[in-house]
């Protein structure tokens, strides 16, 4: 929630994720939610936000990662925004499984259509022959 009475500059985000880093030290900062004035909404109302990441492969340490920004230099005003209840979760079975049901039903759909579509032309065939022997 931003109180009703923050003035931040134009162009201000806060990013909320993880950084994580693997075996050599590297590190990475992956975002799963982007709070900015269009997600936000309104002032001085709490809104909820949910959001997914992917942890780069070989990361196995992570901590939570708050990243507020806006613009930069003399007299740019600051910002207050209140975060609460914060849950993470590891989906990664869920989301796999997830994943390979919509990609079945995906193409579930494209067989469907194409059935559809012969359905039609078998329909268009035999009215066809049905006039040819009508002719005769």
């Amino acid at each position: 929630m931003m109180p009703a009475d923050q003035s931040p500059s134009s162009g201000w985000s806060t990013l909320v994720g993880l950084q994580t880093q693997n075996a050599a030290n590297n590190n990475n900062w992956p975002t799963a939610i982007t709070i900015n004035e269009a997600a936000l909404g309104a002032r001085g109302a709490w809104k909820k936000f949910t959001g997914t990441l992917r942890v780069a492969t070989g990361h196995t340490r992570g901590v939570f990662w708050v990243s507020t920004r806006g613009s930069t230099g003399s007299g740019t005003p600051g910002y207050d925004l209140y975060i609460d209840d914060v849950v993470v979760t590891d989906i990664t079975d869920a989301k796999e499984a997830q994943d390979s049901a919509n990609a079945n039903a995906s193409a579930l759909t494209i067989l469907t259509s194409r059935v559809t579509n012969v359905e039609g032309q078998v329909t268009s065939r035999a009215s066809q022959l049905s006039s040819l022997t009508s002719c005769e």
